[in-house]
């Protein structure tokens, strides 16, 4: 019992107590987390970085993309030059330095020079020589007979040689054209011969004859440049100038023997509106001969119509240097060079 009153007895104890002594419970307090210094902050920091970042990366792209859309100025047009300046500039510079004629017209008058100059002939034992040959050396006869007919074809060639100096010398052209021919046919790869004879039959007014002689030529000999720029320079005296380029650009020879070709072939192809090809060969010419102002000024008008503006505004330069110009080429070319200033 007396437990049971040791326990009524704090009971009353208890309940006499002040209310605000009593104890009240609490929930223990949460632990504060940590996972958002670690997580949270980071990323709010990479946001905060980007924002300050990404303007400056982007304001340049912006810059390059106004400067590329940016209107461009655009240069004051140039005056280009017209076909009636070139054919004008053309014409006059032949005057200040001549050059050779594109087609040549010979009259018979003139046609004593056609065999001026020795043709080219082969260097084969004379008759004299072959009969020493035939008494120290043993042959067979049939190679003793081939010789003896080469030595008579020499003599025959020399003495027909002879007789068309002659003929031509006196005006008779008709007999020099026949000897010509003669010759030609026993020794048709002489190229002089060919040339001369058809000079003769063009100065003669036999045209058709002259063209088909030269025709043939080619035929048998492709690679001989003389040929076609005989040929060429007869088609042009015919107003066939399409059919004269076309003749002059299929072989392309050497520029030290030929500067006449491509002389001819450069007009020909300015007047044609090639002017890629115009332009080659007058720098070749004007490589090979530099001092020469045609091929400067072709080279120059042919640049000026290419629109090359600093090629050209180089050589119209030189050539108002050069003096060498008359006033009318003088003046054409400083209205080029004012035309070109400032491009």
């Amino acid at each position: 019992m007396s437990v049971v009153n040791k326990m009524l007895k704090d009971l009353e104890n208890r309940q006499a107590a002040p209310a605000g002594l009593q104890a009240e419970y609490q929930p223990p307090a949460p632990r504060r987390s940590v996972w958002w210094l670690f997580g949270v902050l980071p990323i709010a920091l990479l946001v905060a970085l980007a924002y300050w970042l990404i303007p400056q990366w982007i304001q340049p792209e912006k810059a390059e993309v106004s400067a590329q859309v940016e209107p461009v100025r655009l240069a004051k047009p140039v005056e280009r030059v017209t076909e009636k300046q070139v054919e004008d500039a053309m014409v006059q510079i032949q005057d200040v330095e001549p050059q050779p004629q594109p087609q040549p017209q010979p009259q018979p008058a003139l046609a004593q020079t056609l065999v001026s100059e020795e043709p080219q002939e082969q260097q084969n034992p004379t008759s004299e020589t072959a009969t020493v040959v035939e008494d120290k050396v043993p042959v067979a006869e049939g190679k003793l007979s081939i010789s003896k007919q080469a030595s008579e074809q020499d003599l025959q060639w020399a003495g027909l040689k002879e007789r068309a100096k002659h003929a031509l010398a006196q005006n008779q052209f008709e007999s020099a054209q026949k000897l010509l021919t003669q010759m030609l046919h026993m020794q048709p790869q002489q190229h002089a011969v060919r040339l001369r004879l058809a000079e003769l039959m063009y100065g003669l007014g036999q045209v058709g004859g002259a063209k088909q002689l030269l025709q043939d030529g080619l035929a048998s000999f492709q690679e001989e440049p003389s040929l076609r720029l005989m040929l060429a320079r007869m088609l042009v005296g015919e107003q066939r100038q399409t059919e004269a380029l076309v003749l002059l650009k299929q072989h392309q020879p050497s520029i030290l023997a030929y500067a006449d070709y491509f002389a001819l072939r450069a007009q020909l192809a300015q007047q044609a509106g090639e002017l890629s090809l115009a332009v080659q060969d007058y720098l070749l010419l004007s490589e090979y001969q530099p001092q020469k102002v045609e091929w400067r000024m072709g080279l120059a008008v042919s640049q000026d119509q290419q629109g090359e503006v600093e090629q050209a505004r180089e050589h119209y330069l030189w050539l108002r240097h050069s003096g060498k110009l008359n006033s009318s080429l003088q003046s054409f070319v400083a209205q080029r060079l004012s035309a070109l200033e400032g491009q």
